[in-house]
């Protein structure tokens, strides 16, 4: 893990340097929101491994540049970063659609997915695989007690408390007959860590 932060503040340096070659330490310090100190450390850090190439202009100023070894570690890390994410998407994906599955045999005929979420895609292909309608509701729209809430609904809360709040105020019972929230269904996913 440690690997990785390093290599995502030697992104931030880059990115840095890809907006102002001659940024100094403290522009760098700045961009990266780390502390003089801390930018300074790790400059010399990268340096020693070889990433950064630190060439002295002046008694008191310092070009800064990546080197083929520094962007070789950042496209490597990329494309760890890539692989991770795909292999997570697959995990998710099988979760939700089990998930949606379950539901549908249970009699479930429609989701409905309360807030924002990354894997919406994710619930609303599900949904159409298993050929249940896919209802899509803003968190501050969301009314238990609206006409599309049925005895036949699934809800799924993007937000866990928000999940709870409907639970205990409303109970399982009363308007429709399943609620869960995201990471209830994710936690069957071998690994959550990207």
């Amino acid at each position: 893990m440690e690997h990785d932060s390093e290599l995502q503040l030697l992104s931030n340096v880059h990115d840095a340097l890809s907006i102002n070659s001659e940024a100094s330490q403290r522009d760098l310090a700045q961009y990266t929101n780390l502390s003089l100190g801390m930018t300074n450390a790790l400059l010399r850090r990268f340096a020693d491994k070889g990433w950064l190439y630190m060439k002295k202009i002046s008694k008191r100023n310092i070009q800064y540049v990546l080197t083929p070894q520094g962007m070789k570690e950042l496209a490597a890390r990329s494309k760890r970063y890539l692989k991770n994410t795909a292999r997570l998407m697959n995990q998710y994906q099988g979760c939700i659609r089990r998930f949606v599955q379950n539901a549908a045999h249970d009699g479930c005929t429609q989701l409905i997915l309360v807030g924002d979420n990354d894997l919406e895609f994710l619930f609303d292909y599900a949904c159409h695989f298993c050929k249940l309608s896919f209802i899509k509701v803003a968190a501050e729209d969301f009314n238990p007690q609206h006409k599309y809430v049925t005895s036949n609904s699934f809800i799924v809360f993007s937000d866990e408390s928000r999940c709870e709040s409907v639970q205990k105020t409303m109970g399982l019972s009363a308007g429709f007959k399943h609620c869960i929230g995201v990471m209830d269904i994710l936690s069957s996913a071998e690994s959550l860590s990207v």
